[in-house]
């Protein structure tokens, strides 16, 4: 353990911030793999947010980011320095004539914005229930489904840099594309919360919408995933590309792309990230050699320098 890192808990401790020493990190990502963090801290609250990344600047302590554990591949190694799990769980809301404004937290949970809007007659959010995770996460990833994505609501987004500043951006700034943002393409920001406008007036009406969450949960595999593991290319379907370079069922350990939907790739039990990685690279190479289509991942891969390995 460095110096550093004694000092940096030394002075969490001193201001009262909850954490965890090594903990193990796999029963926080859906897929269910991955080893432990140095540090582990929930951050419930903006302010809190800002003085423990400036702390771990000041400390030189490695700084990692987790929502809700969805579409993210945590390595068998383990994440060095802290983890911050984003609890921050923020809900302000205001009605006007057409709209709702809400100011929510990075830590909401997506699905529970669907069960606001069923509340209140919105059902064009039932699309938020077919991306489970943290709201923080969603912007992060521009995440979404039927042709929408999170970003068709963000007015604007609060986030910290890793000095501890804090930033507003607007919807422009955001930098929004195709399931990614600035914050996903730089990562030199925490999103901390962010507003989001809510039309009265829905796009789709309730029987289309619920044909279609009918039919993405019948082609959504049952077990444990994190979800689309690679982003559609331009035209095209990552799933079907697999599916043609005859990847559907191919398992290395207990890693396995699985037959009902080949983006999908399913921990059979016991799996390790290792596993995963490999299957990753196999399915990639296998495509390429099929189609000459380079998949690119949506998955976001936490410690041990995978960005570079891939």
């Amino acid at each position: 353990m460095t110096t550093s890192l004694v000092l940096f808990k030394k002075q969490l401790l001193a201001l009262g911030f909850s954490f965890e020493e090594n903990k193990v990190l796999s029963s926080l990502c859906t897929w269910g793999v991955g080893g432990e963090a140095d540090v582990f801290l929930p951050v419930v609250d903006e302010k809190q947010l800002g003085v423990v990344l400036r702390l771990a600047k000041e400390a030189e302590i490695p700084v990692t980011i987790l929502g809700g554990g969805c579409n993210v591949l945590i390595v068998d190694e383990g994440v060095r320095g802290v983890v911050l799990a984003m609890k921050i769980g923020l809900w302000d809301e205001e009605e006007f004539e057409n709209h709702f404004m809400l100011r929510l937290g990075a830590g909401v949970m997506t699905p529970r914005l669907s069960m606001w809007g069923k509340k209140h007659g919105v059902h064009d959010l039932e699309l938020f229930s077919k991306i489970p995770g943290t709201l923080g996460g969603a912007i992060f990833g521009n995440a979404g489904a039927w042709g929408y994505a999170v970003s068709d609501y963000i007015v604007e987004v609060v986030a910290y840099d890793f000095e501890g500043n804090r930033h507003v951006f607007s919807q422009t700034q955001c930098g929004f594309v195709y399931r990614s943002s600035m914050f996903k393409q730089c990562s030199n920001f925490v999103i901390a919360e962010a507003v989001l406008s809510i039309p009265k007036q829905n796009k789709l009406s309730k029987e289309v919408v619920e044909e279609k969450a009918r039919y993405r949960d019948s082609q959504q595999p049952i077990g444990r995933s994190a979800g689309s593991v690679f982003k559609n290319p331009e035209g095209g379907f990552a799933g079907k590309l697999i599916e043609e370079a005859g990847c559907k069922g191919l398992q290395i350990g207990q890693a396995r792309v699985s037959d009902q939907h080949a983006n999908f790739f399913l921990n059979l039990g016991g799996a390790k990230a290792a596993d995963f990685l490999q299957l990753i690279r196999e399915v990639k190479k296998r495509v390429k050699e099929k189609g000459g289509v380079e998949l690119v991942e949506e998955v976001r891969f936490l410690g041990g320098g995978l960005f570079y390995e891939i």
